[in-house]
């Protein structure tokens, strides 16, 4: 998941994620926002979650951010 200064949406995503009953998942997100996400992601249980953190580029292109996410996967 892609996400830049949208935590109510962050939130129903990582809801929806905590919903699923598929026992082999993970959770990986690019955040290039400023919002703080900890209260979001602290439900995620640690071996699930892939959270990588990166400084606002302007311009940043939605696809390089999405393959980043690909790269970071691990299942």
């Amino acid at each position: 998941m892609v996400t830049a200064n949208r935590a109510n949406l962050a939130r129903r995503a990582v809801q929806c994620y905590l919903q699923q009953t598929y026992p082999n998942k993970e959770l990986v997100i690019i955040d290039d926002g400023q919002e703080d996400y900890a209260p979001i992601l602290a439900d995620v249980p640690a071996g699930e979650l892939r959270y990588i953190k990166l400084d606002p580029a302007p311009g940043a292109v939605l696809g390089t951010l999405r393959n980043r996410s690909l790269e970071e996967a691990t299942g």
